[in-house]
């Protein structure tokens, strides 16, 4: 799993598929006879699996990777993990090109639910500093997919308010700049 990433830091993406697609079929026959232990690992693995399709733009293929990672994640209560996958799984939907845009609706829905918990127990350090480092919103406007989303207004109105907030942080932020935009 960590030689995929590595692989794939150095631009070496086919090794990095091949090792991260051995990841994937080590732990998912390790998850069989373990679950208990071994499914987090699966987890991760489909996870970093899906960054390298995306990256390799075989698009289909990672959201697929992606929607595996979160069932996993939700099966587990892993929902720090899971809060990370949403904006992953939401930028893979966007870009496969056919946007079903009632899932893509609720998926912002419970990655903004997941938001509103880790704030108050991670503290909104945690969460912005994750989007700022990440530059998780910058590549798609989601705000105009969900305004095409019949239906969705809470959805696109809590999504604005998020957007709002996140945009608002610099780069690099420092401590005191994130403390004073929430």
């Amino acid at each position: 799993n960590n030689l995929g990433n590595r692989y794939s830091e150095l631009g070496r993406k086919e090794e990095a598929l091949k090792a991260a697609e051995g990841a994937v079929e080590i732990y998912g026959g390790l998850a069989k006879k373990k679950p208990e232990v071994y499914e987090p690992y699966l987890a991760g693995s489909l996870n970093n699996l899906g960054s390298i399709y995306s990256e390799l733009g075989r698009k289909e293929e990672a959201l697929k990777a992606y929607e595996q990672a979160l069932r996993l994640r939700k099966k587990l209560k892993d929902f720090k993990t899971q809060f990370s996958i949403y904006p992953y799984l939401i930028n893979a939907t966007v870009k496969a090109g056919e946007i079903d845009y009632h899932a893509l609706a609720e998926w912002v829905c419970a990655f903004l639910d997941l938001y509103e918990v880790f704030k108050e127990n991670e503290g909104r350090m945690w969460c912005n500093g994750y989007f700022v480092k990440e530059g998780t919103f910058k590549e798609i406007n989601f705000v105009t997919l969900l305004s095409r989303a019949e239906n969705h207004v809470h959805c696109k109105d809590r999504l604005e308010r998020f957007l709002g907030r996140i945009t608002s942080l610099s780069a690099e932020p420092d401590k005191e700049a994130l403390k004073e935009s929430v």
